[in-house]
């Protein structure tokens, strides 16, 4: 089911198990008089902002089962609301783009915050066993070409009827960038300065903007025996670049040890690129898209490096200080990404 690892039946932070249960199963029946009780909840994903929950509904003596993505403070930290990332989620879905179907958008009524009930899909999202998984079965290349189809399904969606979504091109992201990189405290690093330079100086020419993932690679997918079944974390959807998305997977983080495979560890960036193209009608610019490769690394790295503020005195955790200590690989990864190498 859509995020493996549980932590708990743990409730939310402002409601006790049997209070947060009966204001489930009574919005639940507001949206069908045919539910009649709830068999399971269960937290599967840690955060105190945004929470993601397992929900078994019983209706006509089956199982409902759903996801709850929950924000009970009434507003998520991410770039959409989470009412916006329903509506986004539905208006792809409604294209025909593999996304789980959404249930039922939260009301005040419900008294639970803000957030949205959504079909559970079973399949596999942990990065390193979908590698394992398709390596055993052979299925790389299959693998690959559907990420490349969804992604050009997911480009040719028409931006009207979609909330309002922030634009975010080449020179908004570098001036962003750069702005953290100036803060005061932040320690200079050679290597992003000399890949903001590589930047300003290859800023590609504007194309037509497009409804773009932002966070599109494996580890935000469902995958099965058959293959992709949906594409989660829709929360930073904006409008954009489609060969942000394209580049975004082939950053190396995001390959998970399989760095000879550069689309997710699993598959050749040719083959990827073959059923975008099948799907758009349109050419893939390489040279484009390595922009956005070099640009998604550095993203990463200045994120990377952040995470040290977090570690004096705000969240000193192990996980923290893990994703800090990367911030020297991704120098590497920079650099070969620059001089165009895999």
């Amino acid at each position: 089911m859509q995020k493996q690892k549980e932590t708990g039946d743990d409730a939310p932070p402002n409601d006790d198990p049997e209070t947060f249960a009966a204001k489930l199963l009574a919005a639940a029946k507001r949206v069908d008089p045919e539910v009649t009780g709830i068999a399971g909840v269960s937290r599967v994903s840690a955060g105190a902002t945004l929470q993601t929950w397992s929900i078994d509904l019983e209706k006509g003596g089956a199982i409902l089962p759903l996801i709850l993505r929950r924000s009970p403070g009434g507003r998520a930290k991410a770039s959409l609301t989470l009412d916006d990332e329903a509506a986004v989620i539905r208006a792809v879905g409604a294209k025909g783009l593999a996304a789980p179907a959404v249930w039922h958008v939260l009301r005040s009524e419900d008294a639970l915050g803000e957030g949205f009930l959504m079909e559970r899909i079973d399949g596999e999202t942990l990065p390193r066993r979908i590698i394992r998984m398709v390596e055993a079965a052979g299925s790389g290349e299959t693998l690959t070409r559907q990420l490349g189809k969804t992604l050009g399904q997911l480009h040719r969606v028409s931006l009207d009827g979609l909330p309002g979504l922030s634009h975010s091109d080449a020179e908004t992201q570098i001036a962003r960038l750069e702005e953290e990189l100036r803060k005061d405290g932040v320690q200079p690093r050679p290597v992003f300065e000399l890949a903001l330079k590589w930047l300003r100086q290859r800023i590609p020419d504007p194309v037509e903007p497009r409804l773009v993932h932002g966070d599109f690679r494996i580890g935000n997918v469902i995958v099965g025996k058959e293959g992709l079944r949906a594409v989660l974390d829709w929360e930073i959807v904006h409008i954009g670049d489609p060969a942000e998305d394209l580049a975004w997977m082939q950053v190396p983080p995001w390959r998970f040890g399989g760095l000879d495979k550069p689309v997710g560890g699993i598959g050749r960036p040719e083959v990827l690129y073959a059923a975008y193209e099948e799907e758009t009608g349109e050419p893939v610019d390489v040279e484009r898209v390595r922009f956005f490769r070099v640009l998604g690394s550095l993203r990463w790295g200045v994120s990377t490096a952040g995470m040290v503020e977090w570690l004096r005195g705000h969240d000193p955790t192990v996980e923290r200080a893990m994703i800090a200590r990367r911030a020297s690989e991704n120098e590497i990864d920079l650099l070969r990404a620059m001089a165009g190498k895999e």
